[in-house]
């Protein structure tokens, strides 16, 4: 589920926190700008989200700070394409030590 603002996703990761659920992945950022560690995605749209199960078991993610690709448009652009696709194959080699 998407959060209004990355206010409003950390007040509710603090609440569930407080409440004792259990966060079971995250908090991540998704995208090259989250670095190298476990859950970032190479290729992603910068937003941060995380983990958690409800009551039945099911897996929710709450997230905020989605990158809005206007219809029609390339993702990544090519204003910054040859930055992505330098940090994707950096991390690819990484991965293959």
């Amino acid at each position: 589920m998407e959060m209004e603002s990355r206010d409003e996703w950390l007040k509710a990761l603090a609440e569930l926190q407080r409440r004792g659920v259990k966060i079971i992945r995250g908090p991540l950022v998704h995208g090259f700008e989250g670095g190298t560690g476990p859950g970032t995605l190479p290729g992603g749209s910068g937003s941060r989200s995380f983990y958690f199960e409800d009551l039945d078991g099911n897996t929710l993610e709450l997230f905020a700070d989605g990158m809005k690709v206007p219809d029609g448009q390339p993702f990544p652009t090519p204003d910054y394409k040859d930055l992505v696709d330098r940090v994707v194959e950096e991390r690819a080699a990484i991965a293959a030590e």
